[in-house]
C-alpha cells in the first residue's frame, strides 16, 4: 500500500511539473512572437565534392591546408596513387568558401550540399530534459524528508532511472549540437585518366555499334 502511495506521489509531481513547463514554454513563444524576434535556427549542413586533379599528393596536401585555414579539421583521410579521400569538419559559415577553394584545385566533377533544420528537435529534447530534472529534484526533496526506508528505496530507484534518462538525452542533444556547430565535408580527389590510342579505337567502335543497333 505504501509503495502505491509513493508511486502516486511521483506521478502527480510529474504531471504538475510538465504542466508548469509547458505553460512557461507557451508564454516564452508568445512573448517572442509579440516582440517579432525569432530564435536562431539550428541547421545541420553536410557537403561532398569530387575533383579531378593532376597530382594527388600535392592537391591532397593543399586540400588539408584549406580545411585547416578555415578553422576546421580532418577527421579521416586515405591516400593512394590515383585517388585521395578526406572526411573533414569545417565551420558552417566557411563551408561554401572551402568547397569553392577545393573545387579550384582541378576540374570539379560534382558537388552536393544538404541542410537539415533540427531546431524543433533540439527544443523538444530540452523540454523533456527540463521536465525530468524538475521531477528528479522534487523526488530528492521527498526522499530526504522521508523516514520510511521502503519509501526511500522506491524513490532512489526512480531517481536512478531518471538520472539515466537525463544523461542519455543530454548526450543525444550534445551530439546534434556538435553537428550544427561544425559541418561535415567529404572530399574526393582523383586522377582523370585519358584513354590511349587503343582506348579511343574501342570507344569509336562502341559508338558505331550503338548508332547501328540502338534506336
Amino acid at each position: 500500500m505504501r509503495k502505491i502511495h509513493v508511486l502516486l506521489v511521483i506521478v502527480i509531481i510529474f504531471f504538475v511539473s510538465c504542466s508548469s513547463a509547458q505553460k512557461m514554454d507557451s508564454l516564452a513563444v508568445r512573448s517572442s512572437e509579440a516582440s517579432g524576434v525569432m530564435a536562431d535556427r539550428s541547421v545541420i549542413k553536410t557537403a561532398a565534392i569530387s575533383v579531378f586533379v593532376g597530382s594527388i599528393e600535392e592537391k591532397a596536401r593543399r586540400a588539408k591546408e584549406i580545411v585547416s585555414s578555415s578553422g576546421g579539421f580532418v577527421m579521416y583521410d586515405s591516400q593512394e596513387s590515383s585517388d585521395y579521400f578526406m572526411n573533414a569538419k569545417v565551420p558552417p559559415a566557411k563551408l561554401d568558401q572551402v568547397l569553392d577553394e577545393i573545387g579550384k584545385l582541378g576540374e570539379e566533377e560534382r558537388r552536393n550540399q544538404t541542410s537539415e533544420d533540427v531546431t524543433a528537435q533540439l527544443s523538444d529534447l530540452q523540454a523533456v530534459i527540463n521536465n525530468k530534472k524538475i521531477l528528479r529534484d522534487k523526488l530528492r526533496k521527498l526522499a530526504d524528508a522521508s523516514r520510511q526506508m521502503s519509501d526511500i528505496i522506491e524513490m532512489e530507484k526512480e531517481l536512478s532511472r531518471l538520472q539515466t534518462d537525463i544523461d542519455s538525452l543530454e548526450s543525444q542533444m550534445k551530439g546534434i549540437q556538435s553537428r550544427v556547430e561544425m559541418s561535415s565535408v567529404s572530399v574526393s580527389l582523383k586522377i582523370k585518366r585519358n584513354p590511349g590510342p587503343l582506348g579511343w579505337i574501342f570507344i569509336g567502335v562502341y559508338w558505331v555499334i550503338e548508332k547501328l543497333f540502338i534506336w
